[in-house]
């Protein structure tokens, strides 16, 4: 027999270990299934998908079929290849490692681990690999995790795994956080992690873009370019093609060129450690925390800069330039600077002033214009408790 044809009903093919049909099977109309259940590893099958509920099986034989709704695996490591014009009902992975692939698809694939649903494919179960159709380069791909913690790691161009090889997957230049249910998205870069594409934070939970397991110290600036829909900011960054979103959290690498670029929105920089802080917008209370930015730049024109901890040695001018022991290298584009509970100095080099307003906080503080030389000097204007202008002569 090269041709088996089904009736009206749901009818099953059903093969015994490692035994295929080298011929055609026509499921007609029904639901119908080609089943190898019943393979035992390392039997297994390469289905391609080309059409509607139609394709190949190859195990040493090849089966085209036509009229099939799902297609049910084995023990062994599976593969399933859906094609540029391919959809099926449901794919079965069963026992092993399996694959979903669009390798050869020009799409756009978008594959969702938490429904189960995957471009041409309405259900499928028990696979944990899945290649897209980006490779190196392009957008076309979306990964989006299931719903809870997920650990990313990024270790070559669009592939990496999650939560230590749950799932792996290559060809995906977008990925996105677990669907806006509680929990976290922590993306990790290393090796040659990147994408091509975008980076989506969930809807909800906290969403971490982290750089330290990066080899070396490569520069990795961050560009803020407004608040997230749902919380964290959206930018763009190092290793990352297009932009990310919805993003709470960036740890950068240890390099001394590291810059952090705020939004064009009135924002507070709060620093807490070495190189570390919040960037908080302030009309909406949104935040992120970031670590390892050796420089702050902010674009608006009402921008604080709010120091928890530390001696600030100021340098500054029209420009708002300036230089903190210890704490950051260098700030930009700042209108206000705000010290700690500490005894804070503010110093000034020679002919250096601060176009804007600083707020010492608690503590006896100082600002300190002692590098001046001759002639230069200022004009110190005291209006109230510990309060006035200075204003450069």
């Amino acid at each position: 027999m090269q041709t088996l044809t089904g009736g009206s009903g749901n009818d099953s093919f059903v093969f015994n270990n490692n035994i295929n049909f080298n011929g055609t099977i026509n499921g007609d109309s029904g639901s119908n299934t080609l089943d190898y259940s019943a393979y035992v590893s390392p039997n297994a099958i390469q289905a391609t998908v080309g059409g509607l509920n139609s394709g190949t099986v190859l195990n040493g034989v090849t089966t085209t079929f036509t009229g099939i709704n799902t297609i049910n695996g084995g023990a062994g490591n599976d593969t399933f290849t859906i094609g540029n014009t391919g959809s099926i009902g449901a794919l079965a992975g069963n026992g092993g490692t399996n694959t979903l692939s669009y390798s050869g698809d020009t799409r756009v694939v978008s594959v969702n681990l938490q429904t189960g649903t995957a471009t041409g494919v309405s259900s499928y179960s028990n696979i944990t690999n899945f290649i897209g159709d980006d490779s190196t380069s392009g957008t076309n791909s979306t990964l989006t995790a299931a719903n809870g913690t997920n650990v990313w790691a990024i270790n070559a161009i669009n592939a990496g795994n999650i939560n230590s090889s749950a799932y792996t997957f290559s060809g995906f230049g977008n990925l996105a956080g677990n669907g806006g249910v509680a929990g976290s998205d922590t993306f990790n870069f290393s090796g040659t992690g990147a994408v091509t594409g975008n980076i989506t934070g969930a809807a909800a939970g906290t969403e971490t873009l982290n750089y330290t397991g990066l080899t070396g110290t490569p520069t990795e600036n961050v560009t803020l370019t407004a608040i997230g829909s749902n919380h964290g900011y959206n930018g763009t960054a190092g290793l990352i093609g297009g932009s990310f979103s919805n993003i709470d959290v960036i740890n950068d690498t240890a390099s001394a060129s590291n810059t952090l670029t705020g939004a064009n929105l009135a924002t507070t920089y709060t620093l807490s450690g070495a190189n570390a802080g919040t960037v908080s917008d302030n009309t909406s209370s949104q935040s992120l925390t970031f670590s390892g930015f050796e420089s702050l730049v902010g674009t608006d024109s009402s921008n604080t800069l709010l120091v928890l901890t530390a001696i600030i040695l100021g340098r500054s001018r029209v420009q708002m330039l300036a230089v903190f022991s210890g704490l950051l290298t260098s700030f930009a584009d700042m209108q206000t600077l705000t010290g700690g509970s500490g005894n804070d100095s503010f110093v000034f080099n020679n002919n250096i002033n601060f176009n804007g307003t600083i707020n010492g906080g608690t503590g006896s503080n100082t600002l300190d214009y002692s590098a001046y030389v001759s002639p230069n000097a200022i004009q110190a204007n005291i209006t109230g408790t510990n309060s006035g202008a200075v204003i450069m002569v």
